[in-house]
């Protein structure tokens, strides 16, 4: 089996719910990822400032999700930005691609 670079790139989580930033962690770590969970915007911007993740899986609803987007893509942040969300507004989803997400993926039924 040959060493895969990606395995050992980091992925932040950030979402309000401990439950679902638990999961995420116990799933992407358990793959071989580096995870590092965040509750809230501005812990995840500072960071991001630092050491650019690869990937960014950010709940909509923590500070309307939204915010995060325009900061991150003003700073140059290549991240893939996967939105989570479990409301099912479509609006919503649609302005989240416009301002830089991704992928916006629906929460799993449990997480919603």
């Amino acid at each position: 089996m040959r060493n895969d670079p990606a395995k050992h790139a980091e992925i932040y989580v950030v979402d309000d719910d401990a439950a679902v930033r638990g999961m995420m962690l116990l799933v992407f770590s358990g793959e071989g990822y580096e995870v590092a969970c965040f509750a809230h915007c501005a812990s995840l911007l500072a960071a991001a400032r630092e050491k650019q993740p690869v990937s960014i899986f950010f709940d909509l609803q923590v500070a309307s999700g939204l915010d995060i987007l325009k900061p991150l893509r003003a700073e140059d942040n290549s991240a893939f930005i996967f939105m989570l969300w479990g409301n099912r507004d479509i609006a919503i989803a649609i302005e989240a691609i416009k301002h830089g997400a991704s992928e916006v993926m629906e929460k799993p039924a449990p997480w919603r």
